[in-house]
């Protein structure tokens, strides 16, 4: 029997966009968008999060905010296409809600869709996206493991000298740099990219 999430990692009435965006249906006309679980343990030191302004239409899979780090700029994209409603107005004084509550309190935007069905149908949901969301944390704890065996400097036990093979991110990457978190950051981004890419082209 497969091993199950932990519970707070997918919600079961949320849908999921590969770039790593949730999508709650609160009416017909309005859906609320956050980022997941995920991407939210691979940002730190959140200086700014830049959000669209209300009224200003967004196509599924455009740049629709940004987030400033440190030394790290993460766009973040539309799940669906629509017109902008409303903002998280709290984020402009307290952007680390992304990070502590990216489910809940640290939500981005309202979007009142323009294809909601058809939009939909694209993203995860239920099963779905409890195998994606298992995936893609494998695919970032085997790139966090790379870049601490081949680190510049000691970073504690690993399974080479006596230490517990680590098998959840956030664990993970309480053993990384500021600078292997961007790589690691970099390395997801791009690799959703690329399987887009892969995908418009089939």
């Amino acid at each position: 029997m497969e091993e199950s999430l932990k519970s707070d990692a997918i919600s079961g009435s949320v849908f999921y966009h590969p770039d790593h965006c949730w999508v709650q249906v609160e009416n017909p006309e309005k859906v609320k968008v956050g980022i997941d679980d995920l991407l939210a343990q691979l940002i730190a030191n959140v200086k700014v999060v830049i959000l669209p302004q209300a009224g200003s239409f967004y196509g599924q899979g455009e740049c629709c905010a940004h987030v400033i780090q440190d030394d790290y700029i993460l766009p973040v994209v539309a799940p669906l296409s629509g017109s902008i409603q409303t903002v998280n107005l709290r984020l402009k004084k307290e952007p680390e809600l992304i990070i502590s509550d990216p489910g809940g309190d640290g939500w981005l935007i309202t979007i009142k869709p323009k294809n909601l069905e058809s939009d939909l149908k694209t993203l995860l949901f239920g099963r779905k996206a409890l195998l994606w969301y298992r995936r893609e944390e494998k695919e970032l704890i085997a790139r966090a493991d790379l870049l601490l065996q081949h680190g510049l400097q000691a970073v504690g036990p690993t399974m080479q000298d006596g230490g517990v093979r680590i098998d959840c991110l956030r664990d993970m990457l309480h053993s990384v740099s500021p600078r292997q978190r961007a790589q690691i950051l970099d390395f997801e981004i791009s690799r959703t990219q690329y399987s887009k890419r892969l995908l418009s082209h089939r």
